[in-house]
């Protein structure tokens, strides 16, 4: 009975909406120089204020994850409440209020976005669409608590990744690809995390890397 209490929506959005109220963000620490992949580890800390007149910051420490392997194009963010940590070992998506954590195989795609509408958080799995791949182009779809597990859903057209690195802005996760043919045209992706629907943007020819800046 008491786990369905604390599992339920209401009781969610209402935990949610107080902690909304105090002063309160994370930030992820890493031991990468460590050369023993079970001795590399990231700290999750909260900092809040010791008390409403005080400037200063006081660290707690939420969770530790363990074995977590950094390249140059890992990254950490926060979407409403959970962390995501991309690793040379896949998609780590940790709720520091639980202090659970689900890993994602790494893959060539890879996104997490939130629709605040719905208040849902889903991940998108799968190939980028190549002819320059022998295995056809898959994407699947994971909402996080939906009890649904992975579905597919349609791609129509063809790209390659340029960056791993992706933003969520109101909904849509936006991440920069190229055309798989020639000339190669640059291209900005769109995933609707609300619809589940892949789209893009052309751009102008000769553009060079796309950057993000949320």
């Amino acid at each position: 009975m008491y786990s369905s209490i604390i599992r339920s929506q209401r009781f969610i959005k209402s935990f949610s909406s107080m902690s909304s109220t105090q002063s309160r963000f994370i930030v992820a620490l890493s031991n990468v120089i460590s050369f023993k992949p079970e001795n590399k580890l990231v700290f999750l800390f909260s900092f809040s204020h010791e008390g409403e007149d005080s400037s200063s910051l006081v660290p707690n420490l939420e969770m530790v994850i363990p074995s977590v392997s950094f390249s140059l194009y890992s990254s950490c963010e926060s979407l409403h409440g959970i962390v995501a940590l991309k690793t040379q070992g896949g998609l780590i998506l940790c709720n520091p209020s639980t202090e659970q954590a689900i890993t994602v195989p790494p893959c060539l795609v890879s996104l997490f976005g939130y629709d605040p509408i719905d208040d849902q958080h889903k991940v998108v799995f799968g190939r980028s669409l190549s002819p320059h791949h022998e295995l056809p182009g898959e994407h699947k779809v994971l909402t996080l608590g939906g009890g649904q597990g992975w579905r597919r859903i349609q791609v129509d057209f063809d790209y390659t990744v340029e960056s791993p690195k992706e933003v969520c802005i109101n909904g849509f996760v936006y991440f920069s690809a190229y055309s798989p043919t020639k000339p190669m045209n640059p291209c900005i992706v769109c995933f609707d995390v609300r619809s589940e629907k892949i789209s893009y943007i052309k751009a102008t020819r000769g553009c060079g890397l796309l950057a993000w800046d949320s």
